[in-house]
């Protein structure tokens, strides 16, 4: 969003990508929302020079900017604000009018505000009292998971990495919380692998500390694909935390049949570690006997349940051993 005036008049202009309103969905930890900004287009996809953009849709909004008898006015110069059209009116009842409501208006609650903050989370801002906030953390931060929430707000349901807060009569702080796993030595070191979908699904997603980032990429006409990180040196590793598509897509689509593999330099053949089948977690950790490896991979020759052909992990680490 951007703070402007037109003539004097400040005015908050919406971005067009934003979303107007959307659904409390439990399972995506999507929180319910509105705003209040009259919409006087809408659109049901965008475009880029790929061609359609689906499901990325759009909006213009409306504003009305009183110019006070004013013969001109001068509109503010930001390359962030696009106007499509203006009309000069004597009387506000000639603007465009909506042939029905958008949504219903809900009384605003009275009584002091409270500040609530999110840390690392979305949903911070300031609450009545009474008010219910739903937050979702990451899987895990660059070198550990997700162990539980702390802080001093009210926690009224809990499930795994989810919760829901009530504000009481106090301000109020919530904040994941994180094991050690380690050394994290594959955090943003080069890698590469059999191919990727995207442009923002390249390896380097899997290995940037970013939880909900993601490499992704169809299996070859062989049956498999794979993930590789080039540690930079030989290195004593002994554990190694896989995190997969089901944790923020579709919670049955989580890699199903794949191995563990190391090797000290690129003239040597691949060692394996582990051989895993039917796994269905979300993300899983593999601990195992140390071993000395410049090159770490995952190799996939089953990524999903189903039909799809579709490799996908949101992370990988490769932790060293201690000694």
């Amino acid at each position: 969003d951007v703070k402007t005036a037109f003539h004097g008049t400040p005015v908050t202009v919406r971005d067009f990508c934003a979303d107007v309103g959307a659904w409390d969905i439990i399972g995506c930890g999507s929180q319910a929302f509105l705003h209040r900004e009259p919409v006087a287009i809408n659109y049901s996809h965008t475009h880029d020079e790929n061609g359609d953009r689906l499901y990325k849709f759009a909006n213009i909004f409306k504003y009305v900017v009183d110019t006070d008898g004013a013969d001109a006015i001068t509109l503010p110069e930001d390359e962030r604000i696009l106007v499509m059209a203006m009309t000069a009116i004597t009387d506000e009842s000639q603007c465009a009018i909506p042939t029905a409501p958008l949504y219903d208006y809900v009384k605003e609650k009275e009584g002091p505000l409270h500040l609530f903050t999110a840390t690392y989370m979305r949903g911070s801002g300031l609450y009545h009292e009474g008010d219910l906030i739903r937050v979702k953390a990451l899987r895990c931060n660059e070198n550990g998971v997700f162990t539980g929430f702390g802080g001093n707000a009210e926690i009224l349901w809990q499930d795994d990495v989810q919760a829901l807060v009530r504000i009481g009569d106090h301000d109020c702080e919530i904040h994941p919380e994180f094991s050690n796993l380690g050394e994290n030595v594959a955090l943003r070191k080069p890698c590469r692998a059999h191919t990727y979908r995207l442009a923002h699904e390249t390896p380097d997603r899997a290995f940037n500390g970013i939880s909900n980032d993601k490499w992704a990429g169809e299996i070859n006409d062989e049956g498999f694909g794979w993930l590789e990180v080039d540690l930079g040196e030989v290195t004593p590793i002994c554990k190694c935390l896989a995190e997969h598509c089901g944790e923020y897509e579709d919670h049955c689509d989580s890699t199903v049949t794949f191995r563990l593999e190391y090797r000290a330099s690129e003239e040597d053949d691949w060692t394996l570690i582990e051989d895993i089948k039917e796994n269905h977690d979300y993300w899983t950790i593999h601990e195992f006997a140390p071993v000395d490896a410049r090159y770490f991979r995952i190799y996939i020759t089953r990524p999903t349940p189903g039909f799809d052909k579709t490799c996908r992990i949101y992370q990988m680490h490769v932790y060293k051993y201690q000694g």
